[in-house]
């Protein structure tokens, strides 16, 4: 079994963690801003039924 982890290996696993890091980011923002928009159509549901 192959055991050697060289410079290149370690360089790739490296992006591959920055990369996870990224796509996580996204998604806590698309989360955020998911949560926002639901909390603006709960407002806005509130108010119009005030109206009526």
């Amino acid at each position: 079994m192959e055991t050697t982890f060289d410079a290149a290996d370690f360089h790739q696993t490296k992006l591959q963690n920055q990369l996870i890091q990224q796509l996580a980011a996204v998604e806590a923002q698309s989360n955020s801003t998911w949560a926002t928009q639901q909390g603006q159509n709960s407002t806005r549901l509130a108010i119009a039924l005030n109206l009526i």
